[in-house]
């Protein structure tokens, strides 16, 4: 009896592990969390053109707005990715705006986006060596049927760094700021 004991009792704690394995091998952590912090730190007067680069791994660029200074005294370009699908990811970068703390200025980077879909908060990391922010939304308050929004934000020197897509998933999106280098 002591025999089937053992056996029954190694089988449900074997049961147990592998469940646990399976749980700790699938389960995935926040979005914000995954955001690869190890990037190349941008110099000043670094050539814009490598910001914008004509891919990023399989992410493919479609458009590009190559940088340029603004009337406020800014810097920025934008380009248009592709994924495999066809799906776009908008990259911006911008520079001559980072007056103020990181957590100030990613807090009014993200103000407007927070009157367009209320209910919505980013998160913000401002302790990170490269401080960001991530925010995502489902609806915005002119449209009944909803539009996705997905964005990340990061200071990198200098620069403010925008990644977004209303096409794809977070997951597409993260996979895309964690290949890009700055």
């Amino acid at each position: 009896m002591r025999g089937k004991i053992v056996v029954v009792g190694l089988g449900v704690a074997t049961i147990g592990v592998l469940l646990l394995g399976y749980w700790l091998f699938f389960a995935k952590s926040p979005i914000d969390q995954r955001f690869n912090l190890n990037r190349t730190v941008i110099p000043k007067n670094f050539n814009t053109d490598y910001l914008l680069p004509d891919a990023v791994g399989d992410f493919v660029r479609q458009s590009i707005s190559k940088a340029q200074a603004q009337s406020d005294g800014t810097l920025s370009g934008v380009a248009t990715y592709a994924d495999t699908d066809g799906k776009k990811i908008v990259l911006l970068i911008r520079t001559g705006q980072l007056r103020n703390t990181p957590a100030e200025t990613l807090q009014m980077q993200y103000q407007p986006l927070q009157s367009e879909y209320p209910g919505a908060a980013p998160v913000l990391r401002t302790d990170a060596p490269f401080p960001y922010g991530y925010f995502s939304a489902t609806q915005n308050k002119d449209s009944s049927a909803g539009s996705a929004l997905i964005d990340f934000r990061w200071i990198n020197g200098e620069w403010l760094i925008q990644a977004s897509t209303q096409e794809t998933d977070a997951e597409s999106l993260l996979q895309f700021v964690n290949l890009y280098p700055y």
